[in-house]
């Protein structure tokens, strides 16, 4: 590409797309698709043609040319096709083609409705106890093998045990159940090891893996999360309580949405935030999109097995993920508001602190007048000190009335807060003397007072106002494009590009989505149209078509992990990518 198509195309020799590739250049036609000692381009990589390929450099490594010649040999295979009729003369032009979705791509096999097909016929039925046992002792008598006798029961407690809790058994649970002669003996195992709290720690450090869970955000400062411990937690009860599957989906991308009075949903969507962060990034509103970016991959990857990232800078070279679809799927996540220390309280616990703080604020009103006309204006001074160190957006973002914010000075305000914060120990130092001991005087009258704790607080999203998406050149914001509606990618769409009927979720959730999933509904068959506004609850329109029995990635994606996580290696080996 360094000389064929990309900066320069020496001797009229184009390899940026397949059609070129055929016509050859200068020299005529340089492959003969299926037979590479036939292919000039071959025959130059391998110096049986003058001048030898790379030009004037070494000679390629074997292995690389065993790859050219199997590509030559499979067809030259291109990784995105033309749309179908598209003329020759418009790639030869050097024009943009259209991204298209093929036929081909449809019918990949993920993306088809799930079946139960029939179990093959096999020869030692006896084996058989389950239909998945057809499926492994074919495959086994194709192979002209037969199964491996049952493992002992001293072997079967242990291995079910360190794959449910990842502890070893004690003796004694060893010697109970080799000696249990009852039928249920097993099964009644299986119950007690899925009922024992090890269990969630065990299979939920499995979904922390995928939703890249840390206690820190990071980079060089590395600063600690002191809320993150919430989350975790709260997949390890999600695990022990047998919570369903499509009820942690949802709770995770929109529990906000959803569920909005349950402090458990609220701590769930911390999973869209769980991404490493540049606190002090000098370009703030790039940090956003930092974190935008990662939880549109991470929702992705995670839930549906896609690897969509590689669609933010361009179409995507080898999955029918279009860069129009990356920035779609992202509409969904745009207006949502970034908070490090959500209250997450239950309504006791909300209802019993508003009390206590009521009883303290009245018993202290006079005190704290005292005190704040005290510190006022070395407060007002250390903040334009602060403020002035921040960026000029920045500024301009603090300084604008809270009615003509944009989104990105809200985003702005936001990422800076914390550098606006006012320690104690600033406010003390910037003092004079007769004013400090002034303050430390009121201060020790307080102390017979003691401030009601804060409420417990979490990583978590929340709506935020409506925002316009655009598809960014190259990713990148200062060069926005097109402006998209939320929308899944078009592949998952039916060929009359109808996005899938959303199911109804919970009851008490359903009139809330109605509006929402109509408007992205209607958004989601015209990318043509003007963006529609953003719904106020878009997540949730999100979380319940994944969460949908109808979506057939979800339910495969988690099965293929499941699978993995029991014998090692899933179904499909690359568990967190079912394109094509």
């Amino acid at each position: 590409m360094e000389c064929h198509g990309g900066e320069k195309t020496k001797a009229g020799f184009d390899l940026t797309t397949r059609e070129l590739l055929l016509r050859g250049g200068e020299s005529g036609a340089a492959v003969a698709p299926g037979q590479p000692e036939s292919s000039l381009l071959y025959r130059m990589v391998t110096h049986r043609e003058e001048p030898g390929m790379p030009h004037k450099k070494e000679k390629l490594p074997e292995e690389m040319i065993t790859t050219l010649a199997a590509w030559i040999s499979a067809g030259v295979p291109y990784a995105r096709p033309l749309r179908q009729g598209e003329p020759n003369a418009v790639a030869a032009a050097g024009l943009k083609r259209e991204f298209a979705i093929t036929a081909q791509d449809r019918a990949h096999w993920a993306f088809q409705p799930v079946q139960r097909p029939a179990p093959p016929p096999v020869k030692n039925r006896g084996w058989v106890r389950s239909p998945i046992d057809q499926f492994i002792l074919a495959g086994l008598e194709a192979n002209g093998l037969h199964p491996s006798p049952p493992a002992s029961r001293t072997i079967l407690i242990r291995r079910v045990t360190l794959d449910l809790t990842g502890l070893p058994p004690t003796p004694d649970e060893v010697d109970a159940f080799a000696h249990d002669p009852s039928p249920e003996a097993y099964a009644s195992l299986i119950d007690r090891l899925l009922a024992s709290p090890h269990y969630g720690e065990r299979w939920g450090r499995h979904w922390l893996d995928l939703a890249r869970f840390a206690e820190s955000d990071g980079f060089e400062h590395d600063a600690a999360r002191p809320h993150a411990w919430r989350y975790r937690d709260y997949v390890v009860h999600a695990f022990n309580a047998d919570q369903p599957y499509d009820r942690f989906i949802r709770e995770q991308l929109a529990g906000d949405e959803l569920f909005p009075d349950e402090p458990d949903a609220l701590i769930a969507t911390a999973f869209n935030l769980l991404g490493p962060d540049m606190v002090d990034s000098a370009d703030q509103i790039q940090r956003r999109r930092n974190t935008l970016n990662d939880m549109t991959d991470t929702a992705a990857l995670a839930l549906l097995g896609l690897t969509v990232g590689c669609a933010r800078c361009h179409d995507h070279k080898f999955e029918p993920i279009s860069q129009r679809d990356y920035y779609s799927l992202q509409a969904y996540f745009t207006p949502a508001k970034y908070r490090p220390d959500l209250p997450v309280p239950t309504a006791a616990e909300r209802a019993a602190h508003e009390t206590a703080l009521s009883a303290y604020n009245e018993q202290t009103k006079d005190l704290q007048a005292q005190i704040a006309a005290l510190e006022d204006p070395y407060r007002k001074i250390l903040y334009a000190r602060k403020l002035a160190k921040l960026s000029t957006e920045a500024q301009a973002a603090h300084q604008a009335p809270r009615e003509q914010r944009t989104t990105e000075q809200e985003n702005q305000i936001q990422e800076t807060a914390e550098q606006l914060q006012i320690s104690p120990k600033e406010l003390v130092t910037a003092m004079k003397k007769p004013d400090r001991e002034r303050q430390q005087a009121l201060l020790e009258e307080l102390k017979p007072f003691p401030k009601p704790r804060p409420m417990p607080a979490s990583l978590a999203l929340q709506n935020g106002p409506p925002v316009r998406t655009h598809v960014l050149h190259r990713g990148d914001y200062s060069q926005p494009g097109d402006e998209v509606s939320a929308g899944v990618p078009e592949v998952l769409r039916n060929p009359a590009g109808e996005w899938h009927r959303l199911p109804a979720g919970d009851a008490a959730a359903a009139p809330r989505q109605a509006r929402g999933a109509e408007l992205v509904e209607r958004g989601s068959r015209s990318h043509e149209q003007a963006a529609i506004p953003a719904p106020p609850r878009l997540r949730a329109s999100l979380a319940n078509w994944i969460a949908s029995p109808e979506n057939p990635l979800t339910a495969r994606v988690m099965a293929n992990r499941i699978w993995q996580h029991h014998f090692g290696r899933g179904l499909t080996p690359t568990p967190s990518d079912f394109g094509t």
